[in-house]
């Protein structure tokens, strides 16, 4: 029995990959922060909070988009906006989809 490529289902399981190690570099970056120095904690935890905590964001959506979930679900009380274009890039890497499809799941 031969299964067709199917590039969402790809792009599911390389975001999910993506998505756990991220959550094992931000434990891991809190565990190293607590060891190190207190010189070193401001840089470890601005990395975490900062770069990390971004990048699992995009991630989080892009995969949420993948999925077909509706934005709102996803991100109902959002402070910040969507950074479009590292979201854009993010799920074009994978899927050849337009930026108008994105736009417009991020506007419903």
């Amino acid at each position: 029995m031969s299964h067709e490529f199917d590039d969402r289902v790809f792009a599911i399981h390389c975001l999910r990959v993506n998505l756990a190690s991220l959550v094992f570099e931000s434990r891991r970056n809190r565990r190293e922060s607590q060891r190190c120095g207190a010189q070193y904690r401001c840089l470890m935890t601005g990395h975490r909070i900062g770069a990390l905590r971004r990048e699992l964001r995009l991630t989080n959506l892009a995969l949420a988009f993948v999925r077909q979930r509706p934005y709102r679900q996803v991100e109902c009380n959002a402070k910040t906006p969507v950074p479009f274009d590292a979201l854009f890039a993010k799920i074009s890497r994978r899927l050849g989809v337009s930026r108008d499809a994105v736009k417009q799941w991020i506007c419903s």
